[in-house]
């Protein structure tokens, strides 16, 4: 085997090792398009700016979300017990969920929100405590 042929082999050795890792995540991205997600205040409609959004470990602004979520807001005394409504895609879909809240929770403090699927034809209202 001659260097020719041993380079050949590296060259395509390396470009399907560089297709089969990023096929998954092409694939994901577009079987999986993210989401448009708007925090809406049910109560008065004003959109609440100040949300974090975890996906897989990773936070985010509002904005792209994929199939794995979960929403942080923080709690304050103004937004205490208002139902909160969460869209979502272009259509305006909706999930539903209940708020995660912690004993001792107090303003100042994150809320956080876990997002279900299998609730995706119902309109999203959290509320908040």
């Amino acid at each position: 085997m001659d260097w020719r042929e041993v380079r050949t082999r590296v060259a395509w050795g390396g470009a399907f090792l560089v297709v089969g890792c990023m096929l998954p995540y092409f694939a994901q991205r577009w079987m999986w398009s993210p989401a448009q997600v708007t925090v809406v205040n049910g109560s008065t409609g004003e959109v609440l700016r100040d949300v974090e959004v975890v996906v897989l470990g990773e936070k985010h602004a509002v904005g792209e979300l994929g199939p794995d979520v979960s929403h942080q807001i923080p709690v304050r005394a103004a937004s205490a017990g208002l139902p909160i409504r969460v869209r979502y895609g272009a259509r305006g879909r909706t999930w539903e969920t209940r708020a995660v809240v912690p004993a001792g929770t107090c303003c100042g403090d994150r809320l956080k929100l876990a997002l279900a699927p299998e609730r995706s034809s119902e309109p999203l209202v959290m509320d908040t405590p």
